[in-house]
Parts: structure tokens; C-alpha cells; sequence
């Protein structure tokens, strides 16, 4: 869940701003340290580029869970979309990419993205 909060509050921060008469003038920054989270959205972000997924499209998508979807199904309903845009059985993309996305602590996550042939 935290993930898909913390990368879609990265990329709507200007539409924020600009409710409350501000501007983001750190958008590059937000985008890619924020507060919290950087290295779990930034092995999210490497995710979606080795499925060639665009940003607006992985976006409308996070929209989507965020207002669509009761939040203890995210987990389900984002592994869905990405086994869809991977060709990966949904098991796999689950248990390998997005646990290791979490492990801010090794390598693990690129050997994931290897063994799933997402790069090489």
C-alpha cells in the first residue's frame, strides 16, 4: 500500500502545490528522494522501466487502485496489472520482484529482475 501512496504522491506533488497557490519548484527532488520510502520507489520505478510500462499509464493505474480498490487489495490488483504487462505469471511478479522492491538492504532485487528475464 505504502508504495503505491508514496509513488503517486511523487508525481501528483505539482497538482498539490498548485491547490493550495504554491508551485513545485523541487519536483525532480520529490521524484526521486521524497521523504521517506526513496529506494522501495526508486526499485519501482526500475520495475516499470524494464516493462517498458510509461509513467502516465503506471499512474493512471496507481489513480485508479487508490480510488477504486479497498486497500488491503492493492497488493493483489498491482500484481495483477504488472503480470499483464510483464507476461509473467502473477506468482512470480508477487513473490519475486515486488517483495525484493521492498529490500532496501541487497541486490536481490536486480537478481529477481535477471531471473525473470526483465533485464539482463
Amino acid at each position: 500500500m505504502e508504495l503505491v501512496t508514496q509513488w503517486t504522491a511523487r508525481r501528483t506533488y505539482p497538482e498539490f502545490l498548485q491547490s493550495l497557490g504554491g508551485r513545485a519548484a523541487h519536483q525532480t527532488t520529490i521524484k526521486s528522494d521524497g521523504l521517506c520510502y526513496g529506494k522501495r520507489v526508486r526499485n519501482f520505478d526500475r520495475l516499470l522501466s524494464s516493462l517498458k510500462v510509461d509513467e502516465g499509464a503506471a499512474l493512471r493505474e496507481m489513480r485508479r487502485l487508490i480510488d477504486m480498490v479497498p486497500r488491503d487489495a492493492y497488493g493483489d490488483s498491482l500484481t495483477g496489472w504488472l503480470a499483464g504487462k510483464s507476461g509473467k505469471p502473477k506468482e512470480f511478479i508477487i513473490e519475486a520482484v515486488l517483495s525484493a522492491a521492498a529490500d532496501t538492504k541487497s541486490a536481490r532485487f536486480e537478481y529477481e529482475l535477471r531471473e525473470l528475464g526483465l533485464i539482463l
